[in-house]
């Protein structure tokens, strides 16, 4: 089909200013309409003669990665109808501004018996779009002393001692600082090695994914990846160096060295669209090593056995304004993660369908400005069939700031304690159970909708919906003990498993507005003594944190909630006649609730047939968003989530394809027509 945009005179997103402004207060928020990829429609289709060979039919590992290697910029590789097999790993070829794309997800078919070799970081990851230097943590290419402008929202930096080449206007840069020593009492970034507070897991160590040579005094955990838009300078420094977006964090130090590290040759706006990939007998999914803008969309991603060497699908690998969005991905009790960040920026998960996965977004590191939004996860599984543990949609397992989960239906957030600690993140308007079932077994561990263990603070929960009804009975768990901890809608600073019940400071540093939990039964407004149940629901406590220090919120004006925290109106793929916002207080005429006993018993649903032997209840505030639909209703899958991997097709799902903005966040126009 063709694809036509429509020029709209709009301005972008970030001139109507930051949408969460009036409920969380500036400093614990940024503006997230910034996230995601700039998604072209005018690539041309590539008709090199490697290209030819390729759409002509001569599909195979060498034949595409020769078609990838002679693609102009801005054009498409194509791959016709059909099933190919794939005996090595798929690579850009250092390329940028090259799509990879199938004539469609349920009609172009590769799949992998192995893979091996390709450039850069590229060995053993099935499709790979990197740099041409080899730039990671453990070995930055270029790196810089960072000595000056370290306030929140700078958009000019200084940078000296340069080794290696200087930074390129238009090429991302990462910033990082060496972590605080132990705990401060406050907005804490730390805890990759334990420094043995009370609020670090004592097996705590760093991940790979922050630079630092594994001590204690030199690991940095806390990153944000950002744009060159302007430089001056000679030599090794000192330089000017403008920066796009400014700096969302407001903790940056000169006593914990800032600096800054770089790739010489990153690659920028590559493409996989339109194909289905089955990793099987291959190595890790999709990765995106050094780049900026690039995109998956469209695709069907599977897993079906231990088999491979992968343990995910889409990595975005040091990757600033990158985008996964309108896809399926299956995977299996071996096959833990959907998305795994190791060290992103300004990412966009949006629109996506995650079957049979432990999580569906795993931050491995910092993924500062970082969007997940309107997802859908039907079970969230953990390990062996029949473990009573389980997954969560969402895990934080590395320092992470300034995120926002917007939208979502699935199991609930985990923010751990393995590699950091977890601050100034955003939950909005998402449904989140805590509590469905692992493979077809009930659960009874780990079933909290919103667990936030020690180190985890500064967060907002605003206007989600949350818990089981009949199973959490207790509203938030105590720091100072275990009692009922798996039956508590929220976790607060304990990590019972490990021993570890030490943080206090993770609910009362936290927000906690708008809110609807089966426990209280009641939209929680905790503000003070004019807010409605304030007596009641509320206990006369406030629930907002007015004295936290060094990031206090005030009391919103208002129980108004804004529709999204991402868009100012329904985005133009928004399901023409779906209730907009689908989640939240204010959201009536919902159809999405939980079947009661039965095979599915637990699992989030839209209608009584979809809950066979058991019984079903839609909440009034909860409505299904276009990845639940198009799972269970186009799809027909089931409603916890087992069974093999799907058909699918995101044309047929979805009314228009979800285009690309016109610039990051600002929505675009696009008619598909046959």
């Amino acid at each position: 089909m063709r694809y036509w945009l429509i020029p709209l005179l709009l301005c972008s997103l970030p001139c109507l200013g930051q949408l969460s402004s009036g409920i969380i207060s500036a400093p614990r928020a940024t503006n997230w309409s910034n996230a995601g990829a700039t998604i072209s429609l005018t690539r041309t289709q590539c008709v090199t003669s490697s290209c030819n060979t390729v759409s002509g039919g001569t599909v195979t590992a060498t034949s595409v990665n020769a078609a990838l290697a002679s693609a102009p910029a801005n054009t498409y590789v194509l791959i016709p109808v059909g099933s190919f097999t794939m005996n090595a790993g798929l690579t850009f070829n250092n390329q940028s501004n090259i799509t990879l794309r199938g004539s469609g997800s349920n009609s172009t078919f590769l799949s992998w018996s192995s893979t091996s070799g390709g450039p850069g970081n590229c060995s053993l990851h099935d499709v790979c779009a990197s740099s041409s230097d080899t730039n990671y943590a453990g070995g930055p290419s270029n790196t810089a002393t960072w000595t000056a402008g370290y306030s929140q929202g700078a958009t000019s930096i200084t940078l000296n001692s340069v080794s290696g080449s200087a930074p390129v206007v238009g090429n991302p840069i990462i910033l990082d600082q060496i972590d605080v020593q132990s705990d401060n009492s406050a907005l804490y970034t730390g805890c990759e090695i334990s420094d043995g507070s009370t609020d670090c897991y004592s097996g705590a160590g760093p991940n790979g994914f922050e630079r630092g040579n594994g001590s204690l005094t030199t690991i940095r955990g806390q990153q944000q990846l950002v744009k060159v838009t302007s430089i001056s300078g000679s030599g090794s420094g000192p330089y000017t160096v403008g920066i796009s977006p400014g700096l969302y964090a407001g903790n940056w130090a000169s006593g914990n060295s800032p600096g800054a590290w770089w790739a010489s040759h990153p690659v920028q706006n590559d493409a996989v669209e339109n194909i289905s990939l089955d990793h099987t007998g291959g190595g890790d999914g999709i990765t995106f090593f050094n780049c900026q803008g690039c995109w998956v969309k469209g695709i069907r991603s599977i897993r079906n056995s231990t088999t491979g060497t992968g343990w995910g699908h889409v990595y975005p690998s040091i990757c600033n304004h990158c985008t996964v969005r309108d896809s399926y991905f299956y995977g299996y009790s071996g096959d833990p993660y959907g998305v795994s960040v190791q060290i992103a920026s300004d990412l966009l998960v949006e629109n996506n369908i995650f079957q049979n996965h432990l999580s569906s977004q795993f931050y491995n590191s910092d993924c500062e400005g970082c969007v997940s939004d309107y997802n859908f996860q039907p079970q969230a599984d953990f390990g062996a069939s029949g473990s009573n543990w389980l997954g969560d949609s969402a895990e934080f397992h590395g320092i992470d700031l300034y995120s926002l989960a917007e939208g979502n239906i699935g199991s609930g957030y985990y923010g751990d304690s393995f590699h950091g600690t977890h601050d100034l993140n955003t939950f909005f308007r998402n449904r989140w159970d805590g509590h469905e079932q692992n493979q077809g077994s009930a659960t009874s561990s780990n079933t909290i909708a919103a667990r936030m263990n020690p180190g985890d603070r500064y967060e907002n929960w605003v206007g989600n919906i949350l818990g089981t009804i009949g199973y959490h009975n207790q509203y938030k768990s105590t720091p100072a003990g275990t009692v009922n901890f798996y039956t508590s809608v929220y976790g607060c600073g304990a990590y019972p498993e490990a021993g570890m019940t030490g943080d206090t400071l993770s609910c009362p540093t936290s927000m906690f507005w708008g809110n609807w939990d089966n426990v209280t039964n009641a939209v929680r407004w905790c503000g003070n003594s004019s807010d409605p149940g304030w007596g009641t629901t509320c206990s006369s406590t406030s629930e907002v944190p007015t004295g936290a220090t060094g990031y206090p919120n005030t009391v919103p004006s208002s129980t108004t909630l804004p529709a999204s925290f991402v868009y100012a109106s329904a985005p133009p793929w928004w399901t023409s006649g779906k209730a907009w916002p689908p989640i939240g207080p204010d959201v009536t005429g919902g159809n999405v609730g939980q079947c009661v006993g039965g095979t599915y018993a637990t699992s989030e649903a839209t209608a009584s047939g979809q809950c066979t032997g058991g019984s079903f209840t839609a909440l009034a505030t909860v409505t299904s968003n276009p990845a639940m639909d198009c799972y269970l209703n186009t799809m027909g899958g089931v409603a916890n989530g087992t069974g093999s991997a799907l058909t699918f097709n995101a044309a047929a799902c979805y009314s228009s394809t979800p285009p690309p903005p016109t610039t990051p966040g600002a929505p675009a126009l696009l008619l598909t027509v046959p």
